[in-house]
């Protein structure tokens, strides 16, 4: 699956450069890490050794894919941008009521504004910053590696995959009953990981108020999902999770 990204993966390329948000990189790669260890055994035998790959395609895109090494799930270093640039939109508000709004139209509008107020350059906003990305690639990243160990990504191989190595999300082929599967595994994976579901809530909510919908928003969850219902599920979960009423059972449920 994806042979030609997992090649390009393999040259080990570092993704660190001079941009004020270079650090996310290595500490998504962490959480991959984190998300994976936090997982019962028998998901974590699904997934490979090293179970999260960085590229460094600037289209933002988020999959679960397979190499000879083993199941894996990519990140572009495109989608690491697209949640850094996000998440300071979104910690901003906090010093400028309205500036998220404002910035989601220019997102949604295929723009990637670059944050430069000073004022939004404090220590208070960056930690802000760094916490809601920290909930965001951490949900994404454990919605990825749930396609793997509840057989969704071996289900639908033929149809995710092509060999030119395109990427098509697997939101795309999903019934409404594995993405609530996927996203219940995810959401447990993250709460044990002290990752918070509100990141998530806040991209759901973000990309349902968006008048066109970029094409990466497909990576991050399937057209027609009701997100309102959607983020109270995800609340009611955090809230039996820290109740000790959340958690995996058998196979799955």
């Amino acid at each position: 699956m994806f042979l030609a990204l997992m090649m390009a993966a393999a040259t080990g390329r570092a993704l660190d450069d001079n941009d004020p948000y270079s650090k996310n990189c290595a500490q998504a790669l962490k959480l991959g890490n984190d998300l994976k260890e936090d997982l019962p055994n028998r998901f974590q035998s699904d997934l490979a050794a090293r179970p999260m790959l960085l590229l460094a395609q600037t289209t933002p895109f988020a999959v679960p894919a397979a190499a000879q090494t083993g199941r894996q799930i990519v990140f572009s270093r495109g989608m690491i941008d697209l949640l850094n640039h996000l998440c300071h939109a979104k910690a901003a508000d906090k010093a400028e009521p309205g500036f998220f709004d404002r910035y989601l139209l220019e997102v949604a509008a295929g723009k990637t504004p670059e944050i430069t107020d000073s004022k939004f350059w404090t220590s208070e906003v960056l930690n802000d910053q760094a916490s809601y990305f920290n909930q965001m690639a951490g949900m994404i990243c454990a919605l990825n590696y749930s396609h793997q160990y509840l057989g969704h990504c071996t289900k639908y191989a033929n149809v995710i995959c092509s060999p030119q190595g395109d990427v098509t999300s697997i939101n795309n082929f999903l019934t409404q009953r594995e993405w609530k599967e996927s996203l219940r595994a995810a959401a447990l994976n993250s709460l044990q990981c002290a990752l918070s579901t509100e990141g998530l809530q806040v991209l759901f909510d973000a990309i349902n108020r968006m008048p066109q919908r970029p094409d990466w928003t497909g990576f991050i969850m399937p057209q027609g999902i009701d997100v309102r219902s959607t983020n109270q599920q995800l609340s009611r979960w955090e809230e039996d999770f820290f109740h000790g009423k959340f958690q995996f059972h058998g196979k799955f449920q």
